[in-house]
C-alpha cells in the first residue's frame, strides 16, 4: 500500500529509476535475499508450477525471531533464482506488491529524524552511482511529498529530543557536510579537519550541557575558514609507507572477492605498485610517482565524486549518530571506506596509466556492491586499527594524510 509521505531526500533520488536489463549489475546476485513473514505466505500461496516449485527448493526458512527475515532465497550460482533477462520474475508475474520488503527498498535507504522520513539510496548500485557521484555541483537536498510503499524497510530512526546529544543533530549533521563540501580544502583534508572535529566531540559527547557541544560547532566553523587552519594541516607528515603497507595487506587478503569487476580492480592494484617485490623503496617509489602522475591530476579536476560519496555517506548513515556506536567508531568506519575506495582509484589509475570520471564511478560501486556491505571486511580493518597501541586519532589522519 502507498501513501503520500513528506521526504527529505538528496536531488540525485528525483531523477533515480531502476533501469532494470540495461543496468551493468544485478541487485540480486551475490548476496543473501531476505523474505519477510507476509512475503514468504504469499509466495507459499502460488500456483503457477514453475515459480511454485523453485519457491520449494529454493526460499528456506530461516531460525529467526525477526519478522522482516523469516526466509531467505539460496542463490544459483550467485544468482537469484528468479532473475529473468535482468529482471524480476515474481514481479514480471505478480506486481510490485509480490516483492519482498528487501527486494522493495534497495537500493533505497529509509530513516526516519522526529517522525521525518529520509530517503536516499546505497552506491552499490550502478544507477544511483551514476547520479550522485556524477553530480559536479554540491550535493543538494529537498523537501518533498511523493507516494511510498509503507512496507519499505526503516534503517534507523532517531529523535532528537531523547538527549542533549541527539538534540545536536542538525548542528552537527549541517557542519559535517559544510566541511566535506568545502572545496578550498583536498578532499583528504576535509576528511582529515573532519577528525580533528570529531575528536573534539568525543570529549564533551556526554555533557549535559547542549551549549557545550553547540560551542564546539561554532569554535570550528570559525577554524574551517582561517588560513591558519589549511597551513596547520598541511604541515601534518606524509606516511605513504605505513599507508602501503596496511593496503598490502587488505589487498592480498581479498583473495574470494566474488565480484568479478572488483577483483580485476584489486589485482590491477596489487600489480600497480608490485606488491610481489620484498623491495619495500621500490614499492614507496612506484606509488608516489604513479599517483602524482595519473591519480593526482584525475582527483584535482574530479574531486567532486569522492566529495559526494562522503556526503552521501554522512546523509544515509545518520552520521555520528547512529544507535550503540560511538564517535570514534563512526569516523573510523568513514576514513576506512575513504582511503580504501582512494587506494583503488589510485591502484587502477597507475596500473591503466589514466582515469576517467565513469571509471572512478564503477570502480565505488564495485566496491560498495562487494565491500561495503561486508561486515567482515570492515571488521577487520577496523580491529586493525583500534588494536594498534598508538593513538587512534593520529593514526586515522596518517591513514588519510596526502
Amino acid at each position: 500500500m502507498k501513501k503520500s509521505i513528506v521526504t527529505l531526500k538528496p536531488q540525485y533520488m528525483n531523477e533515480f529509476q531502476c533501469i532494470g536489463n540495461a543496468c551493468s549489475d544485478t541487485c540480486c546476485s551475490g548476496w543473501k535475499v531476505n523474505i519477510d513473514k507476509q512475503t514468504y505466505k504469499k509466495y507459499k500461496k502460488i500456483k503457477d508450477r514453475e515459480v511454485a516449485t523453485k519457491i520449494a527448493n529454493y526460499i528456506k526458512k530461516e531460525n529467526t525471531l525477526s519478522t522482516d527475515n523469516v526466509a531467505c532465497i539460496q542463490t544459483n550460482a550467485g544468482a537469484c533464482v528468479f532473475l529473468h533477462d535482468g529482471l524480476c520474475e515474481i514481479q514480471l508475474k505478480y506486481g510490485e506488491e509480490y516483492l519482498s520488503k528487501t527486494c522493495l527498498t534497495y537500493p533505497r535507504v529509509f530513516n526516519i529524524v522526529d517522525q521525518q522520513v529520509e530517503l536516499s539510496a546505497n552506491m552499490s548500485c550502478p544507477e544511483t552511482a551514476r547520479l550522485a557521484l556524477l553530480n559536479q555541483e554540491l550535493m543538494q537536498f529537498d523537501v518533498v511529498e511523493e507516494m511510498l510503499d509503507v512496507r519499505h524497510i526503516i534503517k534507523q530512526k532517531i529523535e532528537t529530543k531523547q538527549s542533549v546529544w541527539n538534540s545536536c543533530f542538525w548542528e552537527i549533521r549541517t557542519f559535517t557536510i559544510e566541511i566535506l563540501q568545502n572545496r578550498s580544502y583536498s578532499v583528504s583534508d576535509r576528511l582529515i579537519f573532519l577528525g580533528l572535529f570529531c575528536e573534539k566531540l568525543a570529549s564533551v559527547s556526554s555533557s549535559e550541557n547542549r551549549s557545550q557541544i553547540v560551542n564546539v560547532v561554532t569554535e570550528f566553523r570559525m577554524r574551517l575558514d582561517s588560513s591558519d587552519t589549511v597551513k596547520e594541516i598541511s604541515k601534518l607528515p606524509h606516511a605513504y609507507h605505513v599507508q602501503l603497507s596496511i593496503f598490502k595487506e587488505i589487498l592480498q587478503t581479498q583473495t574470494n572477492i566474488q565480484h568479478n569487476r572488483l577483483r580485476n580492480y584489486n589485482n590491477e592494484a596489487l600489480r600497480a605498485f608490485d606488491f610481489e617485490s620484498s623491495d619495500k623503496d621500490a614499492i614507496l617509489s612506484k606509488y608516489t610517482k604513479g599517483c602524482n602522475e595519473y591519480y593526482v591530476p584525475f582527483v584535482n579536476e574530479h574531486s567532486y565524486i569522492l566529495e559526494n560519496y562522503l556526503v552521501n555517506q554522512v546523509f544515509h548513515r545518520l552520521f555520528l549518530f547512529k544507535e550503540g556506536s560511538n564517535i570514534l567508531e563512526e569516523y573510523l568506519r568513514l576514513a576506512i571506506l575513504f582511503s580504501t575506495v582512494r587506494f583503488y582509484l589510485q591502484g587502477v589509475a597507475v596500473f591503466e596509466k589514466k582515469m576517467t570520471p565513469e571509471k572512478a564511478v564503477d570502480i565505488i560501486q564495485a566496491f560498495s556492491k562487494s565491500i561495503e556491505h561486508s561486515s567482515s571486511y570492515l571488521n577487520l580493518l577496523s580491529s586493525k586499527i583500534m588494536n594498534t597501541k598508538v593513538d587512534k586519532w593520529a593514526f586515522l589522519i596518517t591513514l588519510l594524510k596526502q
